[in-house]
C-alpha cells in the first residue's frame, strides 16, 4: 500500500456543497485533506510479530491480526464548517465580554468617597501640589491632584481632638514641609487658659508628624508662625488687643521646630525699656528677611525692626510718598503682610493715616535688606488680600458692592496697577486668601460668605481677568497609621 492509498479524496468535488464558501476556505481544506497519514499494513504487522516470536521464543500466531479498519471519512465540508463554528464561538465570547465592560465600567472601591469642603487657608505651589485647612480650623489637608481633590493629613492630636480645639497658625514652606500650631482650648471655646500649645511639623507631606509642646507664660494664642529656612523659624503669640494695645511673645527655633526659645515678651506689666517692643499698638504679623533681620508690623508709630533674630527691637520710620508735603504727619492705620525675597528685597503694603482724616494706601519697597525703604506707588485701594510672586509682579483683591475688584501690578520704576471688575455671588463679603503660583496663569481666592459663616473658592485661568466658583472635594479614606512623636 502506498501513501496515496491513505490520502483523502480531493475535497469539494461536489460544488453544490461549497458554493457558499469563500475560495480561501476551500484552498485551506484542500491542503488539509492532501496531508499524508501513514498506517501500518497487515504484512508489516506480521513481520513484527515474527521478530517478537524469535526474541521471546513464544508463538503468537494464534492471535489473529486484523487489517486496520478504514475510518469513515468525514466530509471536508463538515470539517470546515466545524472550524468556522469554533472561531465564531471564540470571537462572540470576546465581543460579549468587551461589551459588558463598556456598558458596566468597574465600580470604584467603596471605601473611597468624596465630600464637599470649605477652606480657611490655601497654599498651592503649582497646579497640582498644595496645602489647605478647613473653614472650621479642625483639619489639615494635602493635595497632589490639584485644587479640587484633597486628603486629610491632620496630625494625630488634631484628628482625635474634640470640636473645641482649633488650628491657630500655619506655615506651608513647600509641598512636603509644613508647621501648624494647635490650641486645644482657644478663646472661642470658653475662658482663656494657660494650657500648652502644640506645634506639629512634617517633612513628608503630612504622612508623619512630630510634636513640640509650648508652655505659655500667659493665655496667649498663636497669631503667626513663619519659617525662613527648614531649620530657622519664629512664632508670634498674642495676649489679645485692647484699647489699641497688645502684648506679644516672640519665640525662635533653630532646629526645625523641635525646641523653641523665648526671644522677647511685652505686656502691660513689662517695662518699656530701650530695645523692647512697645505694649502700645496692635501687632499684625512678623517677617524676617535673613537670619537676623526682621520686623513686627501693625498699627503702631512705625515698623519695629530687629537685627539679632528677635531679642531687641527698634522703631524704623518709613519715608513719606513724594505726593505728600514733607511736613505731613502720618501714622500706620493698617499694614499688610511684609513680603521678602532673595534675602535682600522686600515689599510692604501700608495704609497711611493723615491728620486731616484721609488714608492713603501705599506700597513700600526695599532693595538693601530693609536698611532703607522707598515709596513705590499707591495701591488702587486698600485690599482685602494681596500677594506678590516676586518684587516685580503681584495681585490685590477686594470686594466692593458685590463685585470683585482685582488688580494686577507690574514694576517699572513704580508699580503700575491694572484693575478688573467682576460680579460675585451676593453672599461673598470679603476676600480672605489670594494665591497664585509661579509662572502660571492660574490663581485662587477664598471669599468669606454670609458674614463669616462659610467660604467659597474661586479660580482664574487667565491671570485674574475672569473668575468662577469651584468646589473642592475631600477624599474620605481610611487613615494611615500615625507617625506622630511627642517631644
Amino acid at each position: 500500500m502506498t501513501n496515496s492509498d491513505h490520502q483523502h479524496a480531493a475535497p469539494f468535488d461536489d460544488q453544490s456543497e461549497t458554493e457558499q464558501l469563500p475560495e480561501e476556505l476551500r484552498q485551506v481544506a484542500r491542503r488539509y485533506a492532501q496531508l499524508p497519514v501513514p498506517r501500518p499494513t497487515p504484512e508489516a504487522t506480521n513481520r513484527l510479530i515474527a521478530r517478537l516470536q524469535v526474541s521471546v521464543k513464544q508463538d503468537l500466531s494464534p492471535f489473529p491480526v486484523r487489517p486496520p479498519r478504514q475510518r469513515r471519512r468525514i466530509s471536508p465540508f463538515l470539517e470546515m464548517l466545524a472550524a468556522v463554528l469554533v472561531v465564531g464561538v471564540v470571537v462572540g465570547s470576546f465581543l460579549f465580554v468587551l461589551a459588558s465592560r463598556l456598558n458596566h465600567p468597574p465600580t470604584p472601591p467603596a471605601s473611597v468617597k468624596e465630600q464637599p469642603i470649605t477652606f480657611q487657608a490655601l497654599r498651592m505651589f503649582d497646579a497640582t501640589n498644595g496645602w489647605a485647612t478647613t473653614f472650621d480650623g479642625e483639619q489639615v489637608l494635602h493635595s497632589s491632584k490639584g485644587v479640587l481633590h484633597w486628603q486629610e493629613v491632620s496630625p494625630g492630636r488634631i484628628a482625635r481632638s474634640t470640636s473645641q480645639g482649633q488650628l491657630e497658625a500655619v506655615d506651608f514652606m513647600d509641598a512636603l514641609r509644613a508647621w501648624v500650631v494647635f490650641n486645644p482650648h482657644p478663646a472661642s471655646s470658653g475662658p482663656l487658659t494657660q494650657e500648652p500649645l502644640f506645634v506639629e511639623r512634617t517633612t513628608d507631606g503630612g504622612r508623619t508628624w512630630q510634636e513640640t509642646t509650648i508652655v505659655r507664660q500667659s493665655s496667649a494664642f498663636a497669631q503667626q508662625i513663619t519659617f525662613l529656612t527648614p531649620q530657622v523659624g519664629w512664632l508670634l503669640l498674642s495676649e489679645g488687643a485692647a484699647l489699641g494695645s497688645e502684648g506679644v511673645e516672640v519665640l525662635r527655633t533653630t532646629n526645625g521646630g523641635a525646641t523653641w526659645q523665648i526671644m522677647t515678651r511685652t505686656s502691660n506689666t513689662t517695662s518699656n525699656l530701650p530695645g523692647s517692643l512697645p505694649f502700645a499698638g496692635v501687632k499684625s504679623g512678623i517677617s524676617f528677611i535673613n537670619l537676623t533681620t526682621g520686623w513686627i508690623t501693625g498699627m503702631m508709630e512705625g515698623l519695629y525692626q530687629t537685627h539679632d533674630g528677635g531679642t531687641t527691637w527698634y522703631r524704623q520710620s518709613l519715608p513719606l510718598p513724594d505726593t505728600l508735603p514733607p511736613a505731613t504727619q502720618a501714622y500706620l492705620a493698617a499694614t499688610g503682610p511684609l513680603l521678602t525675597f532673595a534675602g535682600s528685597e522686600g515689599i510692604f503694603p501700608v495704609e497711611l493715616g493723615l491728620s486731616d482724616g484721609r488714608v492713603i494706601p501705599e506700597l513700600y519697597r526695599t532693595n538693601d535688606g530693609g536698611q532703607t525703604w522707598q515709596a513705590a506707588g499707591s495701591l488702587p485701594a486698600w485690599p482685602d488680600a494681596i500677594t506678590f510672586l516676586n518684587r516685580q509682579e503681584g495681585w490685590a483683591a477686594r470686594v466692593q458692592q458685590h463685585k470683585l475688584l482685582f488688580s494686577y501690578a507690574f514694576f517699572a520704576g513704580d508699580y503700575t496697577w491694572k484693575t478688573y471688575s467682576e460680579a460675585l455671588p451676593p453672599s461673598v463679603t470679603q476676600i480672605t486668601e489670594l494665591n497664585f503660583v509661579s509662572e502660571e496663569t492660574t490663581g485662587w481666592i477664598i471669599g468669606e460668605t454670609n458674614e463669616g459663616q462659610s467660604t467659597l473658592l474661586l479660580q482664574t485661568t487667565d491671570r485674574g481677568q475672569t473668575w468662577k466658583v469651584v468646589q473642592p472635594l475631600l477624599e474620605a479614606v481610611a487613615r494611615a497609621s500615625e507617625g506622630t512623636a511627642g517631644t
